[in-house]
């Protein structure tokens, strides 16, 4: 079952970087996961904490199971929270891959 939602995100993502590099050759996006055995809300609570230290101030949202913030130079960043499952998910999206690959370690460092 782990391995199926795995599977799935990870295709999900493939396809968003096809489409993104047909658009922009410069545009970079990447993921992460992690195990948590924080509950929901917990969970939300240290994302949103990560998001900010790694300067993600701004739209700060939150949905049912993830924090969204955006920060300067075209840079969104988002963590998932799957209480069920016990994983988080990150992820970045940005013009450049140097960037958004340093913002995405900060962000899973911070959490």
């Amino acid at each position: 079952m782990r391995f199926s939602l795995l599977l799935a995100v990870a295709a999900t993502a493939a396809l968003f970087v096809g489409v993104a590099k047909a658009e922009d050759p410069g545009y970079a996006l990447y993921m992460q996961w992690d195990d948590t055995d924080l509950r929901l809300e917990a969970c939300k609570n240290h994302a949103e904490a990560a998001l900010r230290a790694a300067a993600f101030r701004d739209d700060v949202s939150r949905t049912d199971n993830s924090v969204y913030a955006r920060r300067r130079g075209g840079y969104t960043a988002g963590v998932r929270c799957v209480e069920p499952k016990k994983i988080v998910f990150f992820v970045i999206s940005g013009p450049q891959g140097s960037l958004a690959s340093k913002y995405l370690d900060e962000i899973v460092k911070g959490f």
